[in-house]
């Protein structure tokens, strides 16, 4: 009887997604019309006793006329990185009111509406214009407008490796005072419209200075100028994400309260980006084939691991003086710990050593508990894609810190032009080079052998000391002893949700609304086979009905990340279709 239930579930929900797929591909067919000028208009004036009708943050929940509320968005990017010599904003044809309707049939309820804020500095009565036909346009398809703003005057850091790069906004009072202004003049504007669900005031913050403080304390301002004219609608604060002007916050507390109650917290979702971005361009260093999604293989850390140094492994070190390009190697080693899972290798000076050292081709190869050769588990040809996924550290003596010299070479390797290197001066303390994407599982009872390509220049060690050596090693790590938490996971839905919660801890510990306005994939997870693209969206927003998230995919239109897959300054066309059955699918649940 269950059996025959669900079978019959399954083919209603089949039959809906099939009747909304239609559907959605007559939208899709019809004439790509022109802006409808008919729309356009001044901003809806709610009556005073309508305060219900907005978004408003209770506890931990959002909430719209009593009821409980979840935002389910997707981005409209409308072009943000061009500035208005670029392309035509009030002819713009990133979408049109065919694309609400859209939105509306897929089951979103809300659109994250990107905008930069130089359009409205160049040309305010036409930025007026634009963003009333658009509020119009949610209006008319009962959808809410989450405004975005994406890229803000004066500053651009969202592309690391464009030459557009600007991160003037954090030190000139002046373009702090235009992007405050401009808030303001939004909030005085559409503060009676229940159509705007938020104002997100700034996506993905990356500051110049050192703490992230630049931005708590221009949150704080943007805040308080809303506040001024505005007591009606939700602000988004986004959390820090880089600071010294490179995306990163490590040992930076990222999550911030700002002195309002209605505020929703954000932070972006793109677990694991190495993933999600497969193959992008845009990020700081391109990334390459990421993989598959879920992968049983790959093992993620996510929290605290507990080092077992009794079973590190060394491999010969460095020889003294100048010497050309040799390989160094370890002793087969074998794991006795039971409670050791994972390994992470290194490259490390330790102690009072002056000189130059360059590491290349690293591998690690497994025998298995009769001796039998295995075969290599891990290899880094360290090549010109791979040096920029390892991270140099250090950890100094107090009383003799050094000045070392760690850097990426590419023009000398063993193997191409291509090394990690150390420049050391001379202390007590350790160096070295290692890579969060490089764990991998280890068998008890196992043996390990790690091998690879060392060069020195004028290599000096304090012979005093034992523990001075230059070379490889790997590292040998265990669940903490005093933690449940699962400190390696694979990559499926558990990883996702364990990430998750990371972020979600700062909504529990202080009792306020949270947010993802960003998650999605590449095209490539839906392209290419095997990748498992459908299976990460569906496990996403099973996550957000679970935790009561509200969330915007990225994005609508793109020929990257789009649903629809065309070039910019084209109409949306080619549809990611096994992306929009996926979204149909799941959004359908929550239609119930």
């Amino acid at each position: 009887m269950l059996k025959s239930l669900s079978m019959r579930s399954n083919n209603y929900y089949g039959l809906v997604v099939i009747g909304l797929l239609a559907l959605m591909h007559a939208v899709c067919s019809s004439a790509m019309p022109v802006p409808d000028k008919s729309i356009e208009g001044k901003p809806q004036r709610a009556s005073p006793d309508n305060s219900l009708s907005f978004v408003h943050a209770q506890g931990r929940r959002l909430v719209r006329q009593g009821v409980p509320l979840t935002l389910r968005a997707i981005c409209f990017s409308n072009y943000y990185n061009y500035d208005s010599r670029e392309f035509d904003l009030l002819n713009s044809n990133h979408h049109s009111e065919k694309d609400f309707e859209r939105v509306k049939i897929l089951g979103f309820n809300s659109i994250r509406f990107a905008f930069n804020g130089n359009w409205y500095r160049d040309n305010p009565q036409h930025f007026w214009a634009w963003l009333d036909r658009n509020v119009a346009l949610a209006r008319k398809y009962d959808l809410m407008l989450v405004l975005d703003l994406h890229s803000p005057i004066g500053g651009f850091w969202l592309d690391p490796t464009s030459p557009k790069l600007d991160f003037g906004l954090w030190d000139d009072p002046a373009l702090q005072q235009e992007n405050v202004d401009l808030w303001q003049a939004i909030a005085k504007r559409y503060r009676d419209e229940p159509h705007i669900a938020a104002y997100d005031v700034l996506n993905e913050p990356v500051t110049n200075d050192s703490t992230g403080d630049k931005w708590r304390l221009l949150a704080e301002r943007l805040v308080a100028a809303i506040r001024e004219v505005d007591d009606n609608h939700l602000i988004i604060i986004e959390r820090l994400y880089g600071v010294n002007g490179k995306y990163g916050t490590k040992n930076i507390p990222s999550q911030f309260l700002v002195k309002d109650n209605n505020v929703m917290y954000d932070f972006h979702f793109y677990e694991p980006l190495e993933y999600t971005h497969q193959f992008a361009s845009w990020v700081a260093r391109p990334l390459t084939d990421g993989g598959h999604y879920p992968d049983s293989a790959a093992i993620v850390p996510t929290g605290r691991q507990r080092l077992v140094s009794n079973q590190r492994i060394l491999s010969e070190t460095l020889v003294p003086g100048d010497s050309s390009w040799r390989l160094y190697q370890s002793k087969p080693v074998t794991v006795t710990d039971p409670q050791v899972v994972a390994a992470l290798p290194i490259m490390v000076a330790r102690g009072n050593i002056r000189g130059n050292i360059q590491f290349d081709n690293l591998k690690v190869v497994e025998y298995a508990a009769d001796g039998r050769y295995l075969g290599e588990v891990f290899h880094e040809p360290l090549n010109q894609e791979t040096i920029w996924q390892w991270w140099d550290w250090e950890r100094p003596v107090a009383d003799q810190p050094g000045k070392h010299g760690l850097s990426r070479v590419e023009n000398d390797g063993s193997n191409d032009d291509h090394s990690l290197a150390i420049a050391l001066t001379g202390d007590r303390g350790i160096v070295g080079w290692s890579s969060e994407k490089r764990w991998f599982r280890v068998k008890t009872g196992h043996s390990y052998q790690v091998i690879g390509y060392m060069k020195g220049q004028a290599v000096e060690y304090d012979t005093t000391d034992a523990k001075t050596r230059a070379g490889f090693e790997l590292d040998f790590y265990a669940p903490p002893l005093d933690t449940e938490t699962k400190p390696f996971l694979q990559r499926d839905r558990e990883y996702l949700e364990q990430k998750l919660n990371e972020w979600l801890k700062f909504g529990v510990e202080h009792n306020v609304p949270m947010s993802v306005m960003e998650f999605g994939l590449v095209r490539a997870c839906f392209e290419m086979r095997g990748k498992g693209g459908s299976r990460w969206i569906n496990d996403m927003l099973s996550l957000f009905r679970k935790y009561q998230l509200s969330f915007a995919y990225w994005n609508y239109h793109g020929n990257h990340m789009g649903l629809y897959l065309t070039d910019q300054k084209t109409p949306p066309g080619s549809p990611n279709e096994v992306l929009m059955e996926t979204l149909l699918q799941e959004l359908s649940a929550w239609r119930q």
